[in-house]
């Protein structure tokens, strides 16, 4: 298949060679426009199912400590002896460690 002279003169774009090439840019310009919507798009909805992840697992959590929390003061409340002692003890271990005297 030979060009004509109009097409081709020396590896130099002409007239028809250059406004295929100018098609192919815009196509190629809308393509990667519609390829940027899309990723925009995914990234928005894998951010709002990793919130709602992160919200729903910060949730368990809150109401594991809370079940925690009422454990511990209900063992308080039934035997208050052993939780005083526990928190001395917890309390002069503390104080050796902080201090630093060993």
């Amino acid at each position: 298949m030979s060009q004509s002279a109009s097409e081709k003169t020396n590896g130099t774009l002409t007239g028809a060679n250059y406004e295929e090439l100018a098609e192919q840019i815009a196509t190629l310009r809308a393509d990667l426009a519609g390829l940027t919507e899309t990723l925009g798009r995914v990234g928005k909805s894998e951010k709002e199912r990793l919130v709602a992840a992160a919200r729903s697992r910060g949730e368990d959590l809150k109401a594991a400590g809370e079940a925690r929390l009422e454990d511990a003061r209900d063992y308080m409340r039934e035997q208050p002896g052993t939780a005083l002692g526990l928190a001395a003890a917890l309390g002069f271990l503390a104080g050796y460690i902080l201090t630093g005297r060993r």
